[in-house]
Parts: C-alpha cells; structure tokens; sequence
C-alpha cells in the first residue's frame, strides 16, 4: 500500500483552489496513493478528502484534538470528510483547544504512517508546513510539493 499524507498551507495561502486540486489529482495519479491521510484543517487538508473520494482512494482523518472544529465557511468540507473518511483518529484527547504543540502532533502521527508527503508549500522556511517538511526529511520520507502559486512546477522536493 503506498499511503500519502498531506501537509499544506491555510486557505489564505492558496490563491487558486481549483489549481491545487487539479495538482493534488495528478499527485495522486502520479505517486499511485492507494491511501490519503490528512489532517481536517481548512486549505489543502480538507482540499484533499474531496479529490480522493473523487478518484475513489481511501482517505483517512487526523483530528487534532477531540473538540477541533472546522473554521467558518469549511464546516460542509469538514463534514464530508468525516462521513467518508474510512478512518478517522483523534491524535489528543484534550475537549479543549490544548495548545500549538497539538499541530506538530498531528502532522508528526501523518509522516510516521506515509511513504509519500505531499505538501502543498509555498517554500517559505517558517510556519506548521515547513515544521512537517522539516519533520519528514528528518524521517527519511519522500516529499512531492505543490506550489500553491503554481510559480514552482509540481515535483520532488530536494533538501538544500
């Protein structure tokens, strides 16, 4: 099985919506994904249940924490990708918003079950993407990046 998970920028970092799904669907196609695990967030996360389901790849969901929320106007996203999911964890238990740490947490549970990451980044060298990037090159696994800006061409990420 060759499961990928996704890392991503917010929706305020995605200037085209349909450009990173259509890059997410060739990702996908390209890289063989039998499985997607994301992790519910509101951009890329929540971009990629929907292209999943549509290429009919199983697609599992990393809620942070048990009272993790959708933010306003991603609440039928984050709906959908509950009702099709066909796994879904809760990384931390916490009802309660448990603090920044509970991110890291959450992508670090995606890249130790993912052969592949795909990250749709736009290179910036700070921030919760960046932090998984970071972690997955640390893990030894293999990162296809997106542009969200489409200004990079999609492919394999090389650490310099």
């Amino acid at each position: 099985m060759n499961c990928v998970s996704i890392t991503g920028h917010r929706p305020n970092r995605i200037p085209s919506v349909q450009y990173v799904e259509t890059q997410l669907r060739n990702a996908f196609i390209d890289l063989g994904a039998d499985y997607i695990i994301q992790g519910m967030a509101a951009g890329a996360d929540l971009l990629s249940a929907r292209v999943a389901y549509e290429l009919k790849i199983p697609f599992g969901c990393a809620v942070p924490w048990s009272g993790h929320q959708p933010i306003r106007g991603w609440e039928d996203a984050y709906a959908f990708a509950l009702t099709y999911a066909e796994n879904i964890w809760t990384v931390n238990d916490c009802e309660g918003y448990p603090g920044p740490q509970v991110y890291m947490e959450r992508n670090e549970f995606m890249v130790d079950r993912a052969h592949t990451v795909v990250a749709v980044w736009d290179g910036l060298r700070k921030g919760g993407t960046w932090n998984t990037v970071k972690y997955a090159i640390s893990k030894r696994i293999p990162i296809w990046r997106i542009d969200p800006s489409g200004d990079t061409e999609s492919g394999w990420y090389e650490y310099k």
